[in-house]
């Protein structure tokens, strides 16, 4: 009988390909890395990965790692990887403020209802984060999830791109909070706005409410983004 967390496992992983966040040939994420992401044990991992191979869905190969489908694709480098090391935390940010409003109102039209149930389980997960890396691993998988949603590829595939610039820049120590309130509690209630807007088949307000959490995402960061934009204007 497949326990409750092997069922949650397998639920996730057959979500994530079946809405081409990896396509065939790519390499998933390792055990421990998925074990982190759902707050599981590796054992229940396993045994989905197993129950996914069986099926044919995935294929691992000693040394290599975890593929969607039969066989890896030739390894080649990423073409975003150039763009990790350059990006700075202002190029982020301009970057998710072009895209990411978009992204919540493409969702809040394609959306399906197990997106929206998705989304819900990743702000109750960060919710409950005991850390920063924590938080930080479910803040990501709720943006990328509303790329999926999007069911645009190119554009999901630029969220996963804009996360892993996010990653090689995290420094919690850095962290700035909103003036007048603690930052966790109020970006937790922006995504619940977002996700409202969404189950709402609205998307400006979808859109609206996603530049509004980004907003105070580069309050956090960098000040008051009001006298950023004066200072950009003079630019």
């Amino acid at each position: 009988m497949v326990s409750e967390n092997e069922q949650r496992a397998l639920n996730h992983l057959r979500r994530i390909i079946q809405l081409g966040h990896y396509p065939d040939g790519s390499r998933l994420p390792t055990e421990r890395e998925l074990a982190f992401e759902l707050s599981l044990g590796r054992g229940p991992i396993r045994r989905a990965l197993a129950a996914l191979e069986a099926e044919g869905r995935i294929s691992r190969h000693i040394g290599q790692g975890t593929f969607v489908g039969s066989r890896p694709a030739p390894m080649r480098p990423e073409p975003s990887s150039h763009l990790l090391g350059s990006a700075s935390p202002g190029d982020i940010m301009e970057t998710r403020l072009t895209i990411e409003p978009r992204l919540a109102a493409l969702a809040a039209v394609r959306a399906s209802e197990e997106d929206i149930n998705y989304l819900k389980l990743c702000t109750s997960k960060s919710e409950t984060a005991d850390t920063l890396t924590s938080w930080q691993r479910w803040d990501e998988t709720f943006h990328r999830t509303i790329g999926l949603a999007s069911r645009n590829v190119m554009l999901a595939n630029l969220i996963e791109v804009i996360n892993k610039a996010r990653r090689s820049q995290f420094t919690p120590p850095k962290r700035k909070s909103p003036t007048g309130s603690d930052w966790q509690p109020l970006l937790l209630q922006q995504h619940r706005t977002i996700i409202e807007a969404i189950t709402a088949r609205d998307p400006q307000a979808a859109a609206k409410a996603m530049r509004q959490h980004l907003n105070s995402v580069e309050e956090r960061i960098f000040g008051d983004p009001d006298q950023l934009s004066d200072i950009t204007d003079h630019v």
